[in-house]
C-alpha cells in the first residue's frame, strides 16, 4: 500500500472538516488529527488543515466521543503550542497562523469541555 501525497491529504482534510460522521468516528478522528500534525511527510497547509479538522470536531462531536478524547487532544495541542514557542520566529507567518488556529481550538474545546481547562 502506497501513502497518499500531501496535496491529496488536504483536500479529504478540507472534506473531513464538513462531515459530522467524522468528527463522530472516534478513534479514528484523533488519529487522522495527530497524524496531520505530527506525522512526516507533512507541511504548514496540512497541519493547518487539521486544526481545521480539530476545530469542527470540538464544534459537532457528541459529547460520548468528545469526553475520551479531549484530554488526549488538548495535551496534543498543548505540546504544538510548546514546540512551536521554542521554534517560531517572529517572520514565521505559517508557525503564527497555527498557533493562533491552536488556540481556537483549545478554546472550542474549552467551551464543550470547561473541566479540562480548570
Amino acid at each position: 500500500v502506497v501513502p497518499v501525497g500531501l496535496s491529496l491529504k488536504v483536500k479529504l482534510m478540507g472534506m473531513f472538516a464538513k462531515s459530522e460522521a467524522a468528527a463522530n468516528a472516534f478513534p479514528g478522528t484523533l488519529q487522522v488529527i495527530f497524524s496531520c500534525l505530527y506525522g512526516q511527510p507533512s507541511n504548514m497547509t496540512l497541519k493547518t488543515s487539521g486544526m481545521a479538522f480539530a476545530v469542527w470536531v470540538f464544534k459537532h462531536a457528541t459529547d460520548a466521543q468528545l469526553k475520551p478524547m479531549g484530554p488526549l487532544i488538548l495535551n496534543g495541542l498543548m505540546k504544538l503550542l510548546d514546540d512551536g514557542e521554542a521554534t517560531a520566529t517572529d517572520a514565521d507567518q505559517g508557525m503564527r497562523n497555527l498557533r493562533a488556529f491552536t488556540y481556537q481550538a483549545i478554546g472550542q474545546l474549552g467551551k464543550r469541555m470547561p473541566s479540562l481547562l480548570s
